[in-house]
């Protein structure tokens, strides 16, 4: 391959976001998987296998209620909000609602958690 057509795809590479992007989170992705493991490897020789096992299962519930609790509607407001990048009124409705959404199911979810805190704390 000649070396201009190899410079002008390195240029490209360079000014592609998208490829910017990838790299940036792919970096990011190894440094929590890295730091995971030396976590998880530091509480299994502190605490045992047991204590990772508890860790775990209040690390999932953690994970459920925060999905619960944010009303699960991640995913349709990042579509919506691309969907309306241009109508600034629709991407207020939908920013708008998507808050009274989440504050309504957290507070919901909140006052669950400390009705039932006792119950929680002993089956986790």
């Amino acid at each position: 391959m000649p070396k201009h057509l190899i410079a002008k795809l390195k240029k490209a590479l360079v000014k592609n976001e998208m490829i910017k992007t990838s790299v940036w989170t792919g970096i990011g992705t190894i440094i929590a998987q890295l730091s995971g493991i030396v976590v998880a490897k530091i509480v299994a020789v502190t605490i045992g296998p047991s204590g990772v096992a508890y860790i775990s299962q209040f690390q999932n519930f953690i994970g459920i209620t925060t999905n619960v609790a944010t009303g699960g509607i991640q995913q349709g407001v990042v579509k919506y909000v691309a969907e309306f990048n241009d109508d600034i009124e629709e991407k207020a409705k939908v920013l708008s609602t998507s808050i009274i959404v989440t504050i309504s199911t957290a507070f919901i979810i909140s006052a669950l958690i400390f009705l039932f805190r006792e119950s929680l704390g002993e089956y986790l």
